[in-house]
């Protein structure tokens, strides 16, 4: 199979995908740096899942925890990703 004549391929990325640790060169946090995995509630209550207080920030701030906090792993995927390729902005 082939694309069709004139297929054109589109991308997109999300700031927080791009933007980096919350805790280096003076960035901190955004509400994807605190916003946390919450298994016990169900996921048809958008509110509860994505609702970010207070109490999560402190939290937030507390904990090196990588299971409740999904963004902190998240690059590692492409530190073990066979076909990464690693570079430098300012190369």
């Amino acid at each position: 199979m082939k694309f069709p004549e004139g297929f054109l391929w589109g991308g997109a990325i999300a700031a927080n995908q791009a933007e980096g640790a919350w805790n280096v060169d003076g960035k901190g946090m955004s509400v994807a740096d605190v916003a946390r995995y919450k298994p016990n509630l169900d996921i048809k209550d958008y509110v509860s899942q994505w609702h970010v207080g207070l109490d999560d920030i402190e939290q937030a701030l507390k904990s090196d925890d990588v299971t409740y906090f999904p963004k902190r792993h998240g690059i590692d995927f492409y530190h073990r990703y066979k076909g990464a390729k690693r570079f430098s902005i300012n190369a």
